[in-house]
């Protein structure tokens, strides 16, 4: 298990934020545990440290003998101790803590980390001041009474995850220190908040709360693992809302609360923090009546301010550019509907007619399209200009880079003859010409990778669309997301396509309520689906389990290969 060097890591700008991220560059080897036996009182060899990686610290003291330094580097040389007189000077610790910020935001690509050592030896110079050095002794005890336990915290989890490597055949049920943080460490371990310091020791504290399900400190090196958040793409998968305040609002309120406060607990426990926000359809539930809240245009007032309360959610906002909505049945108005417009749909015997149609744009798909004014304006009124590409007909294609990597977002609209209840295997989507025509504009933009977003799944389409559909998602996209079904489901295919589909945020209280998080390590390939489900008893959110698929946390893993891997 990959691990620190204690006399260094005292040393280390910034705290555990900064030795965290070290880590993840790979700068340490395992800890030495030694008892006192094994070494001289006045001197412990803990091999490992480079010796251009010996730091000097505005913010941590030279520690004193409960930690000797007398270290070995890699080739075997002796690395002295400096004199018990020596002090940790600064000499501007303003220049210092954005020298620390600078380097965390670009430790991905200065791998060796030698510009970051190089900058903060700058920041600081070593005096002989026996009198100054007395000022520091409660900075002393306190950091080193808090590696101390730090260091217990990783020899007794050590022992846990021998224990579990010993007792499972899984690989992906072990996970070590610095590695990919998804499994648990161990069911009680304490974790470490950065954020959390006082005004008289300027380093993080140990939190001494523990969660059950899943370590916090795991989650911990998740969150704050650069390393790990620049090789990743993240999304977080919402569908089927059904918004409705005359309808459902009492009921639908305590949900929605609460799957906002889940968004948090996720970023919080397992880094999840998404740089793109999908939606699959059916945000409002359609007219209703007459009253206060009830038409079509209002329930979009109620989703514009759900929509803001889950891009806010995390610690970095999702922007609205980085949001993507697609139509589904319930976003279509009934009223708009003529009954020539349903015959001719049910009257259509191949593709032809329906191709020409989509394509052509003639008065009669007009027609079709005013059932989605409504859906169309709270798009417009909303500034969501960059899913009005292709404003009569509701599709786009858009790109939008994330750490270097082009990934093409396909929107395809399946609501377009929506009209009726139970249209399972009757609707027709067009599905070779919005596949053409979004596909084609993806390559034009040099797309790395592609995710399309429809409401309806296979299954809903007539036969002579439903197989095309399958084959153009499988053949042309990376990821498939869809809504609809309200059942959180992956389905992987020969590691080249994932389809993902998303429960309903709501239905009911006591029904099926679910939405999912997704991470693609961009290195590896490895895809992570975080399933996520309503607990009506509890009144919160908790994982969405499935026997055989899925870790207890709900975590369903898989791959994908791509040229990027």
């Amino acid at each position: 298990m990959a691990a620190l060097d204690c006399d260094m890591a005292i040393q280390l700008d910034g705290g555990i934020e900064r030795l965290v991220e070290l880590c993840n560059l790979g700068f340490y080897d395992e800890i030495q545990q030694q008892k006192p036996s094994d070494a001289p009182k006045d001197q412990v060899t803990q091999p490992g440290i480079k010796e251009n990686m010996k730091m000097q610290s505005p913010l941590f003291p030279k520690p004193s003998g409960d930690f000797p330094t007398v270290v070995e580097d890699t080739k075997g040389s002796t690395i002295q101790n400096e004199p018990a007189s020596a002090k940790w000077e600064p000499v501007n610790s303003s220049k210092s803590s954005e020298g620390l910020t600078a380097n965390n935001s670009t430790s991905g690509n200065d791998r060796d980390g030698r510009d970051g050592a190089k900058e903060r030896d700058e920041s600081c110079s070593l005096t002989d001041s026996a009198d100054s050095r007395e000022e520091m002794v409660d900075q002393q005890q306190s950091v080193e009474s808090f590696f101390k336990r730090f260091v217990k915290m990783v020899s007794s989890n050590e022992k846990s995850l021998n224990a579990n490597s010993e007792a499972s055949d899984d690989p992906t049920a072990q996970t070590d220190l610095i590695g990919n943080p998804v499994q648990s460490i161990s069911n009680n371990l304490n974790y470490l908040n950065p954020l959390e310091t006082t005004d008289d020791m300027p380093v993080p504290l140990l939190d001494r709360a523990t969660d059950s399900e899943q370590p916090a400190f795991d989650a911990f090196l998740c969150h704050n693992s650069s390393d790990k958040s620049s090789k990743s793409i993240v999304w977080l998968h919402l569908s089927d809302l059904h918004l409705c305040e005359p309808k459902t609002g009492w009921d639908a309120n305590r949900v929605l609360n609460s799957l906002l406060k889940d968004l948090k607990n996720m970023e919080q426990t397992h880094g999840l923090l998404p740089q793109l926000l999908f939606f699959t359809g059916d945000a409002a539930f359609g007219n209703y009546g007459s009253g206060k809240g009830s038409s079509l245009a209002e329930q979009y007032e109620e989703v514009e301010t759900f929509l803001t309360g889950v891009r806010r959610a995390f610690s970095q906002e999702i922007s609205k550019e980085n949001t993507f909505l697609v139509p589904g049945n319930h976003d279509v108005d009934r009223g708009e509907v003529a009954e020539s417009e349903t015959h001719w749909i049910e009257t259509q015997a191949t593709t032809d007619n329906v191709t020409r149609l989509i394509k052509d744009k003639p008065r009669q798909w007009r027609l079709f399209m005013d059932r989605l004014t409504t859906y169309r304006e709270f798009l417009k009124k909303n500034s969501y200009s960059h899913l009005l590409e292709d404003p009569d007909r509701l599709i786009y294609s858009q790109i939008r880079e994330i750490n270097g990597i082009k990934l093409g977002i396909g929107g395809f609209n399946s609501a377009w003859n929506c009209s009726r209840d139970k249209e399972k295997s009757k609707l027709w989507l067009g599905a070779d010409w919005q596949d053409g025509a979004i596909v084609g504009n993806l390559d034009k933009l040099n797309a790395d990778l592609k995710i399309a977003l429809i409401h309806h799944p296979p299954g809903c389409f007539v036969e002579q669309e439903d197989a095309l559909l399958r084959r153009i998602m499988e053949t042309h996209f990376d990821f498939f997301l869809h809504g609809h079904e309200h059942q959180n489901w992956v389905n992987a295919i020969n590691n080249q396509h994932v389809r993902i589909a998303a429960a309903a945020c709501y239905e009911k209280s006591d029904q099926e309520n679910g939405y999912n998080f997704v991470r693609l390590n961009l290195d590896t390939g490895d895809v992570e689906i975080w399933l996520r489900r309503y607990d009506g008893h509890g009144d919160g959110w908790i994982p969405r389990a499935v026997a055989g698929k899925t870790k207890d946390n709900g975590l369903w893993l898989t791959s994908i290969e791509t040229k990027l891997c």
